[in-house]
Parts: structure tokens; sequence; C-alpha cells
């Protein structure tokens, strides 16, 4: 900012617009963490949105260019202003408008685009870097990452608070309905007796109505499942929930396989649903631990 004639007032707006800019891109990393398809696309369209606004307020206060001619700039105009200004790497500039391209893409027609977590941490540096360029600064990824694991603390603890109240209350309808009252940390076992036949139909029907619930076309259930093997055999236990639901329901202690001889019809027929309706399921494959059971320790799976 030195050598720039910027006033004592201009100091504070680049103050206030750079905080701004900075929490932007923290907000877009705490998206990229959740990891979802939804949160991806929603931090591409964040980080997008906030260079065009830093490019706004850059060319307004730094290169002192007429606030009303600033403001009727669109994206490509924005790229052109920086090229005249002499931004020293048009390079970077061209992979800015590139990652703007493919926000808009995305933005009108998402069913059509997917982006990854990698290209969004690639973004974001490349952001950073025009930002540093623009302003001769050198703003450090980690002051960004710095408050991400509070932040993601906090987004667990609503989600625990929410997830312990819809657990609540369906345990309240199973004792209302059923008479009985579900085990010590109310989860619902809706199929826990060796009958894969039974366990099939019960995870037909949960998978089914999920994605009839859900019109989006994009990814509409969440399924786990636990495998634990000996010398002999090998058990699988079902968990599927609705993405967006903090409920989890278990298929449990109905599936074996023999050991060496592959899965059993029961198995097989789920892994093929899981394969012919792959781009809408989140599926996940872990070794089954007493631990996982606990119902605040399932959603943890999809934010690695």
């Amino acid at each position: 900012m030195s050598g720039m004639g910027a006033t004592a007032e201009d100091q504070d707006r680049y103050t206030s617009w750079m905080r701004e800019i900075k929490e932007n891109l923290k907000t877009a990393g705490i998206l990229i963490e959740i990891g979802t398809e939804a949160s991806l696309r929603n931090a591409l369209i964040v980080i997008d949105n906030n260079n065009e606004v830093f490019m706004k307020y850059f060319l307004r206060y730094i290169k002192e260019e007429k606030k009303q001619t600033v403001n009727k700039l669109d994206f490509p105009k924005l790229i052109e202003q920086m090229h005249k200004h002499e931004f020293s790497n048009t390079a970077l500039l061209d992979k800015i408008q590139m990652f703007h391209d493919s926000r808009n893409v995305l933005y009108h027609d998402p069913k059509k685009l997917t982006v990854s977590r990698a290209t969004l941490e690639t973004f974001i540096k490349d952001s950073l870097e025009m930002y540093n360029i623009a302003l001769e600064a050198k703003i450090e990824l980690k002051e960004l990452c710095a408050g991400y694991d509070e932040l993601k603390e906090d987004i667990r603890k609503r989600d625990w608070n929410k997830r312990y109240d819809e657990l609540g209350r369906l345990v309240d309808d199973i004792k209302s309905s059923f008479g009985f009252t579900p085990d010590d940390y109310g989860w619902p076992f809706i199929a826990s007796i060796p009958d894969p036949i039974s366990g099939l139909d019960v995870f037909q029907t949960l998978f089914f109505g999920a994605l009839a619930r859900d019109q989006s076309g994009g990814k509409a259930v969440r399924v786990l499942e636990f495998v634990d093997c000996n010398e002999e055999n090998s058990w699988h236990d079902f968990y599927i929930s609705r993405i967006g639901s903090h409920t989890w329901h278990g298929i449990v202690r109905c599936f074996w396989s023999k050991w060496g001889e592959g899965n059993r019809r029961g198995v097989k027929q789920i892994h093929e649903l899981l394969k012919k309706y792959k781009s809408r399921v989140e599926y996940r494959e872990e070794a089954r631990s007493s631990w996982y059971y606990h119902r605040e320790a399932l959603d943890q799976f999809f934010l690695k």
C-alpha cells in the first residue's frame, strides 16, 4: 500500500474490504471441508464472487478508478482492466477467467458439472496469489485456515444437537407405536435378526424412499457398509441415511458371506443397486468397530 498515495480514510477502507475478502475465502474453505457436492459447488461460487469483489475494490481504491465506472464492469471487463494496470501475471488472470467460466456453467445448469476438492483448493491458492501480486502483499494461506477447527467443531456441535432431537422424537414414536424402547443409544435397529431376505427388503424400502423424496437429481442417500472378517466368514452391516438428515437406520446382523467364496446374494444385490444408482449415492465401506455405533460417529465418515 505504500507509495500509492492512499489517504488515512482509504487505508481504513482497505483494511475493511480486505478483511471481507479474507473472510469470504475462509467461508469457502469451510464449504470445502464439508465436502458434499452442494457445498463444493457453493465454494466455487463464493470464491468466484469474491474475486469479482476484489477486482472492483482494487480498481476503485488502489488504482483510483471512478466508482461509477468500476461498478458497471462485468467480469471480462474487470480482467481487461487488471491487464490495463499492468498486472504482472497474465497467465494467472487467464486461469481466474477460466474458473469464472466454469462457475457460470455450474451456476446455470448444475446437473452438467461437478467440482472436486482438489480443484477448489487450487482455485483458492490462485486467488490468493492474485491478491498478493495486485497488492504487493504476502497474505499466507495459513491465515485463512486459522479458525477452521473451531468453526468445524461448532458445526458438529450444532449437528449433534439436531441429531439428538431427531433421534429423541424417533424413539418416542417407537415407544408409542410399538410399545418398546430401542437400545441405550436410541438407535433404530430396524432389521436385526439373521434374515437376509428381510434385511434386503428393508434396505430397498429405505433406499428407494430416500430417492423418491429427493427430486434434485443429485446425491440423495448415504450408505455405510461395515465389514468384519475372520478366517472363515465376513459379516456386513449397512447403515442408510438421507443426505441432509441426522438420523441413520441400521440393517445389522442380516448379511454374511463365506470367506474366499465371494459375497452372498443379498450383499451382491445391494452392491449392484449402489452401482446402478451411483450418481445419487455417497457410499463408504469401513472395517467394523463398536465405536462407530455411537450415533454421533457415522456422519464423520463423509467429512474425510
